[in-house]
């Protein structure tokens, strides 16, 4: 009956084994998703910062001013107009549209990043509830055997 006993000790200290390692391994995940996700939101708030730098900038586009001394006739009408109205509008859709986009895939991502943090902030307190429950056994078992054969 004794070694029984040592033999299931034994068990549960395998098992409790078992169960720190996974617990350090699921910890240091999630020290890397919470990292990760860390980086992805600062990399968003500058990619925001950028769209709104565009806003302000649309401007740059048509210049330089043109006079009768740099570039004027009908040449420069003509170009100055496409810059006025296509190139103006083309600046304007890169933070609309781009960079916008830019900004919806990383906040999926973000969202991706929380939902796999909070599966593996469950999956640790699964784990810690098994560790838990080990001990106890272990102390069970320890007591049990020590107590003499019965």
């Amino acid at each position: 009956m004794w070694g029984e006993k040592m033999v299931s000790l034994a068990s549960i200290n395998t098992q409790l084994a078992n169960v720190e390692a996974q617990i350090a391994e699921v910890k240091l995940k999630l020290e890397e998703k919470e990292e990760e996700l860390r980086r992805m939101k600062e990399a968003q708030g500058d990619l925001i910062s950028n769209k709104n730098d565009f806003f302000g900038e649309v401007e740059i586009c048509l210049e330089p001013e043109f006079s009768t001394k740099t570039f004027h006739g009908q040449n420069a009408d003509d170009f100055d107009a496409y810059r006025r109205i296509i190139l103006k509008e083309s600046f304007r859709e890169i933070p609309v549209k781009q960079i916008g986009d830019a900004i919806a895939k990383m906040q999926e991502k973000i969202n991706e990043l929380i939902e796999e943090i909070e599966a593996l902030e469950a999956e640790i307190e699964a784990l810690e509830a098994r560790r838990s429950a080990l001990l106890a056994r272990r102390t069970e078992a320890s007591t049990n055997s020590s107590g003499g054969s019965k």
